[in-house]
């Protein structure tokens, strides 16, 4: 039996109100008539369906839970939870579910899901893997908050894998977001999450201000065109690693791929981190099946085999219009 949830792992207990967060993937296992038995895994896949447990009880580093909706007593490790004080929210805060609705790129060491964007973070590089937003001319013309420029550290990260904004107090990088401010600009909130260190990584200047701002002004015109695309991009490293601060991963590329699901029909950019400009973006142009390969995830792991198939071999001629 398959359990699905998207950020949180609720549990009220009676005299303290606290709650528990689901940091990773976990097992959980739930007492039989002959025992306990495990009887699946809760996975982070962008899904907006919820375990919610109520206990007080912890044995072993083990939370005793009872599932709320069933009744039915079971078991989770510390180890894959967070403790919150307070009440659990009504409703669970920045859900992944609208960016991830086509398929999670890979199972990263830690899911953050923001107001704007969803985003796969991989702690022994220090750096996202992957993110991943659903961008509508709503978001990105509405509200048009004033840039919030508050770069700060992801406490949302355990604190051994963060990056700080010392790590980039060097002469040479930007601190790159992937998740674009720009775009994301609905909210204060929303346009601030951006500036978390998480969605950072080093970027050339002429890299960063130049062709890949190019590339984000155009998916905001793909969106505003076609009333709703799905954008996932991120770093790749290949070849001898270089670093900047506390041993922060400088890229040797990055990807951004946009989704239509209206035409059913992707664009994807590969591009060597170096300087370039936006009227030299068609020299980039790929397919989905390149990314996936160079990147070693899986986009659009959530549409139909062969639609999916057919969909990620295509090489774009040229940018869309």
């Amino acid at each position: 039996m398959r359990f699905t949830v998207a950020l949180l792992l609720l549990i009220a207990l009676p005299a303290s109100a606290n709650y528990l967060e689901l940091r990773r993937n976990a097992n959980v296992y739930l007492e039989s008539n002959t025992g306990s038995q495990q009887i699946g895994r809760l996975e982070f896949d962008g899904s907006l369906q919820i375990i919610r447990l109520q206990s007080d009880r912890r044995e072993n580093g083990f939370h005793h839970i009872q599932l709320q909706e069933s009744g039915r007593p079971g078991w989770v490790h510390k180890s894959r939870t967070r403790l919150r004080p307070g009440n659990p929210p009504d409703e669970i805060p920045g859900s992944c579910d609208d960016h991830l609705v086509h398929g999670t790129p890979s199972a990263s060491d830690q899911l953050l899901c923001r107001d704007g964007y969803a985003l796969g973070y991989n702690f022994s590089r220090r750096s996202a893997d992957w993110v991943a937003y659903r961008l509508t001319p709503g978001i990105h013309d509405d509200g048009n908050v004033e840039r919030q420029d508050d770069f700060r550290e992801d406490e949302d990260l355990p604190f051994e894998f963060r990056t700080t904004p010392n790590d980039y107090e060097e002469p040479v990088f930007d601190q790159g977001h992937l998740a674009p401010s720009e775009s994301l600009d609905d909210t204060i909130a929303m346009n601030s999450q951006t500036f978390l260190m998480s969605n950072m990584t080093p970027q050339r200047p002429g890299f960063n201000r130049n062709g890949w701002r190019g590339l984000e002004n155009r998916e905001r015109k793909w969106a505003s065109a076609r009333g709703e695309v799905f954008v996932y991009l991120g770093p790749i490293y290949e070849g001898q690693a270089s670093f900047i601060g506390d041993r922060v991963p400088v890229p040797s590329h990055f990807f951004k791929v946009v989704y239509d699901p209206e035409e059913n029909e992707a664009i994807a950019f590969l591009i060597p981190h170096q300087d370039f400009l936006t009227a030299e973006l068609n020299d980039f142009l790929v397919s989905v099946d390149e990314v996936e390969l160079r990147s070693g995830l899986n986009l659009l792991s959530a549409l139909p085999n062969a639609t999916e198939n057919s969909v990620e071999s295509v090489v774009q001629p040229t940018q869309w219009p």
